[in-house]
């Protein structure tokens, strides 16, 4: 009687060990809690930053590439600061914008309107809002082009957040200027993303 009850205890703190290990180590491999149509045929260039609280990554795509970033966050309501402050940063950028031809009179330039940023909502087919705007890019892929000479991608870009896995998205559809398509297709793909819950980190240990 008195072994049953030692093997009894031994399961039990065996369980909670095991719950607790799941629960401490839930988590979501780069992209494994989000879907987007065709995500599986994404392959990975590049990871400019991976720890525990972000990760930020360049895949290529067939005529182009995506750019993701997601971060750890502990609300909604700390998503959506977090969203109003790239949003701010990225308006920042066309307030003067520096001309590559300094002149006698100014070398600072004004954007044509076509060339900033403009955040519109839209509702996913699983009722999620996101922002997306229209961004033009130069052959680095950088943001704060002016000039049509030196438009060389465009960019849709999905800023959402996920409360299944407490994180916020950032991401990226480049392709060549002259391949873009229209922006309806990039609206149609934005309304298929959707957020997945985490998995126990068990799943990668096990065969």
């Amino acid at each position: 009687m008195r072994k049953s009850g030692k093997i009894m205890v031994l399961l039990i703190l065996i369980v909670i060990g095991l719950v607790y290990f799941t629960i401490k180590n839930s988590a979501c491999f780069e992209l494994d809690c989000i879907y987007f149509p065709g995500k599986e045929n994404w392959k990975l260039v590049e990871i400019y930053e991976n720890s525990e609280k972000a990760w930020k990554g360049l895949f290529g795509i067939e005529d182009g590439y995506v750019r993701v970033e997601k971060k750890v966050v502990d609300s909604s309501q700390y998503a959506g600061e977090f969203t109003n402050t790239r949003l701010m940063q990225v308006q920042s950028i066309f307030d003067k914008a520096r001309s590559p031809y300094p002149g006698a009179i100014s070398d600072e330039i004004e954007c044509q309107e076509k060339f900033k940023p403009v955040e519109k909502e839209i509702t996913t087919s699983r009722g999620m809002t996101l922002t997306y705007y229209r961004e033009y890019l130069n052959n680095r892929l950088a943001i704060g082009t002016c000039l049509d000479e030196d438009v060389e991608y465009v960019g849709y870009v999905a800023i959402f957040y996920c409360s299944e896995s407490s994180e916020w998205y950032q991401m990226e559809i480049i392709k060549p200027s002259e391949k873009r398509g229209l922006e309806e297709d990039y609206i149609s793909l934005f309304k298929e993303i959707r957020c997945q819950r985490p998995f126990s980190k068990m799943g990668k240990l096990l065969p």
